[in-house]
């Protein structure tokens, strides 16, 4: 169906599917059409953030501002609020299990609170409102207000670990905890209480001591999801696509046991390794891409950057290194030396790939866009987490008891899916973006609602012939879900679209 087409059956109010051939970098709507889901599935658009120009420090690259003991071992990333504080989890002793700390952007510890149960597999994932939500081994999801007080515990079936939290752009958190046989989904409201919960398949076999698979979050707003066996005697996994409302809308076998999370492209493709070391590109249709076959077992959740390259760590029989794939799932270039990556990688804005080594003698290592090796800093224990770039460039890493703080120089991406979880706050969420026109209502107004992330800026744009766009309104979203009204005349444009300027 041609354009013109598409634009004389709107003259005439006949509904009609957009043509799929559309560049992908906007998400748009004609009045009197309803975007079919598919299509807003397939669309993740580039946001642009306020980056903080970086502080001279006087010290190169790589070197150590400061170091935190935090009372226990670190494994899981750490996360950054807005005013640039440090949450970090910990495991301490068998009787206190674990703990949520909060450090200044100078290294000073402001606050420890005790989670009761081992916080090690669960990364910190920050609220809108600061509050910071971390899951422990007993089965539990926590709920902290920026000051350290625990607002609420949530407690799922069964007292099993419990996964990184995603965050919606509506405030319901999304964990994954298993059960003595059952893998679940937990859907929670901001309070604390149950939306939903449903079961994937079979619990794995095993589970290691330092990474779970935890979910992620579309533009669209569908969850993605691992999940153990679905046979008693198979120890694969499953990628699964979950509506909001709780429902499976696809699944995906992957044939092997992963314990990496799902990684968001910019148009919407998911990226996994297994343990049977392949890299998994699928659509969001739940239709196999393409499948790389890494040197070694890849548990590394993927960094993916603003052109779609992919970057993934893998390990084999203590030595590894980190994979660098286009967008259609060629090798672009491999770093092939050193102890392997089970860490998620960083991307900062230029390009800078950032790594983890796995075992004690390793090293956190920067990388240009080419694979050249900039710096090294040496690793002293074995499972660092995945680093974290903050907004003036500063790179938080943990590994062994201790918080590294180290001068990086650059800041942050800003754009695809470039550390573990997405970004600083581990929200574990593609930047929320769709529009929808109503049909014209009784005084010929029509409505457009709008899905967004609050405080970012927005423009809606129009059209006559999908082609010439005039900006018709600029706003700072302060609703995930807001709803303009155009009145009847004052708009002529058939055709409406959203987008990030």
């Amino acid at each position: 169906m041609s354009l013109l087409e598409l634009y004389r059956s709107l003259n005439t109010r006949q509904p009609r599917t957009l043509d799929p051939k559309l560049p992908p970098d906007v998400l748009f709507c004609a009045a009197h059409l309803f975007l079919p889901p598919p299509w807003q599935r397939s669309i993740c658009l580039l946001g642009l953030f306020l980056i903080l120009p970086f502080a001279a420090t006087g010290q190169s690259p790589g070197a150590k501002l400061w170091k935190v003991d935090a009372g226990g071992d670190i494994i899981s990333s750490p996360a950054l609020g807005a005013d640039g504080t440090i949450y970090v989890a910990a495991t301490t002793s068998a009787s206190t299990g674990g703990c949520l700390l909060a450090i200044s952007r100078g290294g000073e510890t402001l606050w420890t609170n005790y989670t009761g149960g081992n916080a090690g597999r669960s990364s910190p994932c920050i609220g809108l409102d600061g509050t910071i939500y971390v899951g422990t081994a007993n089965g539990e999801m926590l709920a902290f207000s920026p000051a350290g007080q625990t607002n609420w515990i949530f407690r799922t079936a069964e007292s099993k670990p419990v996964s990184s939290p995603a965050l919606g752009v509506d405030g319901t958190i999304y964990i994954r905890g298993y059960g003595q046989r059952y893998d679940r989904l937990y859907s929670v409201s901001a309070e604390g209480a149950t939306n939903w919960q449903i079961e994937l398949g079979r619990s794995p076999i095993t589970i290691p001591l330092y990474q779970m698979s935890s979910p992620a979050i579309g533009a669209d707003g569908t969850i993605y999801v691992t999940s153990g066996s679905s046979n008693l005697y198979s120890d694969s996994s499953y990628l699964y696509a979950i509506s909001p409302a709780g429902s499976t809308n696809w699944s995906f076998a992957l044939g092997a046991p992963t314990y990496a999370s799902p990684a968001v492209g910019p148009d919407g493709t998911l990226y996994l390794g297994t343990d049977k070391n392949y890299v998994y590109a699928i659509d969001p249709k739940g239709q196999l891409k393409w499948r790389y076959l890494a040197p070694g077992f890849v548990e590394s959740s993927a960094a993916v950057g603003a052109d779609g390259s992919v970057y993934v760590g893998y390990y084999l029989a203590g030595r590894g290194g980190l994979l660098a794939l286009t967008q259609t799932g060629n090798r672009r270039w491999s770093l092939d030396k050193g102890t392997g990556v089970s860490a998620s990688p960083a991307i900062d804005d230029i390009g800078n790939v950032y790594i983890a080594e796995l075992a004690a003698g390793g090293y956190f290592r920067a990388m240009d866009s080419l694979g050249s090796n900039i710096w090294s800093y040496p690793l002293a224990f074995d499972t660092p987490s995945s680093p974290v770039i903050s907004p003036d460039g500063t790179l938080y890493i943990g590994t062994g008891r201790s918080l590294y703080a180290l001068v990086g120089g650059r800041p942050l991406m800003q754009s695809g899916w470039p550390m573990f979880h997405g970004g600083p706050r581990h929200t574990a969420r593609a930047q929320q973006l769709g529009i929808q026109c109503s049909p014209p209502l009784r005084d010929g107004s029509i409505d457009i609602q709008m899905r967004t992330e609050i405080d970012r800026n927005y423009q809606v744009l129009c059209s006559t012939n999908l082609l010439d766009w005039s900006v018709r309104l600029k706003f700072t979203s302060t609703n995930w879900n807001p709803t303009i009204k155009i009145p009847a005349g004052s708009w002529p444009q058939e055709f409406f679209r959203l987008q990030s300027p």
